[in-house]
Parts: C-alpha cells; sequence; structure tokens
C-alpha cells in the first residue's frame, strides 16, 4: 500500500514518533508545502484541550457525523459476528439496542454506525475487525471514514497504525490534511481522544487516490442500498 502521507515540520514525540515513521509503510514521503504557522487548526477552541506541546485533542460529537466503517474481501456473517461479539465485552446483563446500516460495494462491506455507539466502541470496530485468531473472513483491509453533516473540513479518515506491534493505536486524516492519532486504550472519553499533531500534516488527496486504486468510491456511498440490523451491547457501569 502506498497511500497515507504525512510531512514532518519541527520534531518527534516519543512513540508518536513510530506512529509517524509507520506511515511510511502505508504510503512513503510527502513533499508537501509546509502549512503557515499561523495557520489555525481544527481543534483549536474553546471545546478542545491542548494536551502537551503540538497536540491538540478535537471533541468528537457522534450526533455532528456520518460515522462509516469500510472493510473489503470479507462477509457480511463474519463482520455482524465481530460486531456481537465486541457488544458481549463487558459482560453484564444489561443491554442496548445500536443500530448498524450494510451495504456492499464491489469487493467492499460498507457499515454506517449510529450516532449512539460511542467513540471508543466506533473506533475500536476497525481494529476488532482484523481479529484475534486466523480466520478466512479477516478483512484484507479496515477503514474508519467519517463525513461531518455541515462541515466538510471536519471529515476524516484513519486506519489502525502497522507500527504499533500493540495494534491499538489508528493515525488518519482529516480533509484539510490535518494529521491525527487515537490510542484505542485511552479512547473511553464521551467525545473520544483524537489528537491533532500540529507539527505534522497528511494528504488527503493521496488517500482519496489509493482508496480509489482499491476500487472504492465514497461518492457513491449514500446511494447505496443497506440492510439494518440492531445489536445489543451490553452495558458498561463502573
Amino acid at each position: 500500500m502506498n497511500a497515507w502521507l504525512v510531512t514532518t515540520r519541527k520534531r518527534t514525540y516519543g512513540s508518536v514518533g513510530v506512529i509517524i515513521m509507520s506511515v511510511g509503510l502505508l504510503v512513503g514521503c510527502s513533499n508537501n508545502t509546509q502549512k503557515e504557522a499561523n495557520e489555525q487548526p481544527l481543534g483549536n477552541n474553546a471545546a478542545d484541550s491542548q494536551v502537551e506541546e503540538g497536540e491538540i485533542q478535537f471533541d468528537i460529537h457522534p450526533q455532528e457525523y456520518h460515522r462509516y466503517l469500510l472493510a473489503k474481501h470479507t462477509t457480511a456473517e463474519y463482520l455482524l459476528r465481530m460486531i456481537r461479539e465486541q457488544g458481549e465485552l463487558p459482560g453484564t446483563t444489561e443491554t442496548e439496542l445500536h443500530r448498524f446500516r450494510m451495504a456492499t460495494l464491489g469487493d467492499w462491506f460498507i457499515l454506517e454506525v449510529d450516532s449512539t455507539l460511542s467513540f471508543y466502541n466506533y473506533h475500536n470496530l476497525s481494529t476488532w475487525f482484523y481479529g484475534y485468531e486466523e480466520d478466512p473472513d479477516i478483512p484484507e483491509l479496515s477503514l474508519g471514514y467519517v463525513t461531518h453533516r455541515t462541515d466538510q473540513q471536519k471529515d476524516f479518515i484513519f486506519y489502525t497504525d502497522p507500527g504499533n506491534p500493540n495494534g491499538d493505536t489508528q493515525i488518519g486524516s482529516f480533509r484539510d490534511n490535518q494529521f491525527f492519532f487515537v490510542r484505542l486504550p485511552d479512547a473511553f472519553l464521551p467525545y473520544g481522544n483524537l489528537t491533532i499533531l500540529t507539527d505534522y500534516e497528511s494528504n488527503w488527496e493521496e488517500i482519496m487516490a489509493f482508496v480509489q486504486e482499491e476500487e472504492l468510491d465514497l461518492g457513491r456511498i449514500e446511494s447505496l442500498t443497506w440492510e439494518e440490523y440492531e445489536i445489543p451491547y451490553q452495558i458498561w457501569r463502573e
């Protein structure tokens, strides 16, 4: 694969440096023009928190987005089984239903996830689909794709970081080329922990070109024929 591009501007941030380096496994190096120093990032508002220098935690309000999961070369039965398994992880008796819609587009399965599903569960599903044992239906690719209902610049796409052997970090890009990561073990916050790295930028156009090469036309999603499922999730109580 050669589709995820980032350009460093200043420095590397410890373990995040591994994330940045791993992008080369997905795409190679970018020759993007550096952003102007006074450019304001998406997350620069009162609702977001400055985590460390060069990092901005960007709040995600699920009701403001359409959230999709994209899985290539798999089966509907496998995906639904994995969703149900995730819903049983808390091991409690109290449950709530979450709505999923599924459609196919060539070799791809498209899942639309209801806004009631938590940030953690939505993001974790993209990685959870890769499974924990050998299975012929494990997808070749599993991506998350999110579109904002009113502001296209807040659209984003993400992927499990292949450079992290623990498989618990995701990397991605906003439409305006802002690069971010999500660390799943810390993603239980009400509005998630999506963290923009202001010293890096990605290349949305190159990522979209890669998606097209994988024979996935994201522009056709809204016109697909969907099947709807309601799946119980056990409720975690502290």
